[in-house]
């Protein structure tokens, strides 16, 4: 019944993910700050018709393929560590998972209608629980070997710019693309300016080495009033400080944000962890 159903729902993928996400904001308004709100692609509170957000893709993916090859679990580890670093860089909590698939489960049985029969939906919520467990226990094992690095921190931690913000066409360090959030098929089609953004700890205290660059961190800001978090990659390590390169015209909401800061403003940042989670490796 299960296998089934996810054939017969497999097209429908991004769409019901989309209608987890919205389900699951609904009913934990609390905890949508953990999200980047560029990356959901839409306000949370959006009616029908709003497009389909690129993690609603993503999810759909990983999720769709691993019920599929629920047996051959092992073909999905990397994928799966790309998302679990992610949640270490948010600070996402083992408690969330059972929430999110409540949603889920109230999506795909409002897609399959008089098919979500106690078996279907039963096999559901076990492929789901054992996807997040998996999560889970990387994220767990991450975390622990964070820690074991010299000058690491747990949560957050504050940072300052250092210098004023330049715009350059040139590329920074060893990445042009700052953030991990945007769709790499949403390309403007025209020569777009990066903004060059160097950070130092409040504390004046000493940052870990990062290991590869690639790796991300994640941003806490207000903005508006509202809490959101977004991942920038680490583009290049100038004088100890980290350089991070924001790309016009990606993000508009963080985008705008952060260009607007002067020397001595701060943000929060998590602890480098990662790589890339783009669109396109999950394809």
């Amino acid at each position: 019944a299960l296998a089934t159903s996810v054939k017969t729902l497999q097209k429908q993928g991004p769409k019901i993910a989309t209608e987890m996400y919205d389900k699951f904001y609904a009913a934990n308004p609390e905890l949508t700050s953990y999200f980047s709100i560029c990356f959901l692609g839409k306000d949370h509170k959006a009616g029908e018709g709003a497009k389909i957000t690129l993690m609603a893709k993503v999810m759909a993916h990983i999720l769709f393929q691993f019920i599929l090859n629920i047996e051959r679990e092992e073909q999905f580890k990397a994928d799966l560590e790309k998302i679990a670093a992610k949640h270490v860089s948010r600070m996402i909590k083992p408690e969330f998972f059972p929430l999110l698939r409540e949603a889920l489960c109230t999506a795909v049985s409002d897609a399959l209608g008089e098919k979500a029969t106690a078996e279907c939906m039963s096999g559901w919520r076990k492929a789901y629980d054992k996807m997040a467990g998996i999560l889970i226990k990387m994220q767990a094992d991450m975390e622990v070997e964070l820690r074991k690095k010299p000058n690491t921190w747990d949560g957050f931690r504050k940072f300052k710019l250092s210098q004023p913000i330049e715009a350059t066409t040139e590329t920074i360090g060893e990445s042009s693309s700052g953030s991990s959030d945007s769709s790499e098929d949403e390309g403007t089609g025209f020569e777009e300016k990066l903004f060059k953004m160097v950070l130092e700890p409040s504390d004046a205290g000493e940052l870990p080495e990062v290991d590869k660059f690639g790796q991300y961190v994640a941003f806490r800001l207000h903005v508006d009033g509202k809490t959101t978090h977004r991942n920038y990659n680490i583009a290049a390590v100038e004088g100890g400080n980290w350089v991070f390169a924001l790309r016009e015209n990606v993000g508009k909401v963080c985008f705008e944000y952060l260009t607007a800061m002067k020397p001595g403003d701060e943000v929060d940042m998590s602890q480098p962890t990662g790589s890339f989670l783009l669109l396109e490796s999950l394809s």
